[in-house]
């Protein structure tokens, strides 16, 4: 929700203006899709007016998507094809320097490779999966890799299943300090299915394996509901079908799985209101179904029949990355009708939402913003990429897309309290001030170039009282 309240600060009765989407608790932003719900909403606001702020290349490894610490902090990891290899960097946030690189090995000693997103613990441990030793461009073996806060290795899980195949499975961290991670297999034999494994994050530990009762694929990591249940989607094999799955967290035991045709084509995602959000692969459609597995609607983006990102949804609205040409369908939480498209005719994935409704998404090589009422924000390039590489928004609302080449930040055009947005803070910044703190909505309508949240000068999420001394002091220089 968005909103306003009234606050008495100091001598002024002012306007107390918040951003307050229901947005999970976790700061930083932890693990891939921001949290085990896979919300991709943040708890930071980005930038209205972005502009880029660094890049990061490396000659020798591939960056893929970064995990922000509640410090700031920036962890990614890089690979090397050949000879296989992959390395953890910590990265400074406000230059993008290395500020540490570590090699990573299996529990034999081996250099192993690994994509994944971090997975960062609120005791400052990152967890790291699926790493796989490779020779000969084969899979010999996976793992999951603990370290401390310390940077030591804590433990390793590798499960011993013939012919495992890490592909876009990554852990998620639950809030009792579950890890939950799926791994499919080559399906060589026909004998082996895919698994998902509950483990302890303390210890490594295996809490629980499950494993799929059907010949199908676990492409995509699990995603964990308010109801203590884990769901995952899976792509059928060849022309079979695939799966919707709710398995219990605590036990491991199947709840009941519904057939998708040919399954799902992007890592399910759970909205606010517990709905369970899935992109079916053979037609394209969006599908929202209730935690208990009823289907609630369909939605076909006409114009693409593509949706290969997760799905987000903020308040009463769901942003559909529509892959191919089909642009970025936005649709009713509550019945799946089309309220408008975004960036009609281009080819959008990659999605993330900031505290104030402003959406962030890979549109062809750009990235791209729009405010919540479906107004065009800025655009800059960022690079080719690719529809498994989601957008990341970090300390300070800046804005990380990575293309497996480059990993590049955005960040805000203007300082903060510059409310004009001439590039300078100065007496002109006043008046814009006080309009902010009094008629929000009219200082957006006649300052549409200019970024209202330049006047949370506290950094504190709210445009209120508490900003007036920063505000003056800012204006001191």
């Amino acid at each position: 929700m968005i909103g306003r309240a009234f606050r008495a600060g100091g001598p002024l009765c002012i306007v107390l203006w918040c951003c307050t989407l229901d947005s999970p608790s976790a700061d930083g932003w932890p693990m891939r899709g921001h949290d085990a719900r896979n919300s991709n909403v943040s708890q930071y606001y980005g930038p209205k007016l972005g502009k880029l702020a660094w890049q990061l290349f490396s000659i020798r490894y591939t960056p893929y998507t970064p995990a922000v610490a509640p410090d700031g902090a920036i962890f990614v990891t890089g690979l090397h094809g050949d000879p296989p290899e992959g390395v953890l960097w910590q990265l400074n946030p406000s230059r993008g320097q290395i500020l540490s690189e570590r090699l990573l090995y299996d529990s034999l000693g081996r250099k192993v490779l690994c994509a994944a997103t971090p997975v960062i613990g609120p005791d400052g441990s990152i967890y790291l999966g699926w790493a796989a030793y490779v020779v000969n461009q084969r899979v010999e073996s996976v793992s999951l890799i603990a370290f401390g806060s310390d940077g030591q290795e804590r433990w390793f899980f590798e499960p011993n299943i013939f012919r495992q195949y890490p592909a876009m499975q990554e852990p998620i961290l639950g809030p009792d300090g579950t890890l939950y991670i799926g791994l499919a297999t080559a399906f060589s034999t026909g004998q082996e299915r895919g698994s998902v494994f509950a483990l302890d994050s303390q210890t490594g530990a295996v809490k629980w394996r499950w494993i799929s009762p059907n010949f199908d694929d676990l492409f995509w990591s699990p995603v964990l509901g308010y109801n203590g249940k884990v769901y995952i989607g899976s792509r059928g094999i060849g022309n079979g079908p695939g799966y919707l799955y709710r398995i219990d967290a605590s036990s491991g035991m199947l709840d009941w799985f519904i057939p998708i045709i040919m399954g799902v084509d992007a890592p399910v995602s759970v909205g606010p209101d517990g709905g369970v959000y899935v992109s079916e692969r053979a037609e394209g459609h969006c599908l929202k179904f209730d935690a208990d597995g009823n289907l609630l609607w369909r939605y076909d983006p006409q114009k693409s029949h593509q949706i290969r990102a997760p799905m987000v949804v903020v308040g009463d609205r769901v942003y559909v990355p529509a892959g191919d040409r089909g642009g970025m369908n936005v649709v009713d939480a509550q019945n799946g009708t089309l309220i408008m498209v975004l960036d009609e005719g281009r080819y959008t994935h990659g999605t993330a939402v900031d505290r104030c409704g402003t959406v962030y998404f890979h549109s062809e090589s750009s990235l791209t913003a729009y405010d919540r009422f479906g107004r065009f924000l800025w655009r800059e390039y960022a690079g080719p990429s690719t529809t498994w590489m989601p957008l990341v928004i970090g300390h300070n609302g800046l804005v990380l897309a990575s293309n497996g080449v480059y990993l590049r930040a955005f960040e805000s055009r203007y300082a903060p309290a510059d409310l004009n947005c001439d590039g300078s803070v100065n007496a002109f910044d006043l008046d814009p001030f006080v309009q902010v703190l009094t008629d929000f909505e009219g200082y957006e309508l006649s300052h549409v170039a200019c970024d209202p949240w330049l006047a949370d000068v506290n950094r504190d999420g709210s445009v209120n009282g508490f900003d007036i001394e920063p505000f003056v002091e800012a204006l001191g220089g």
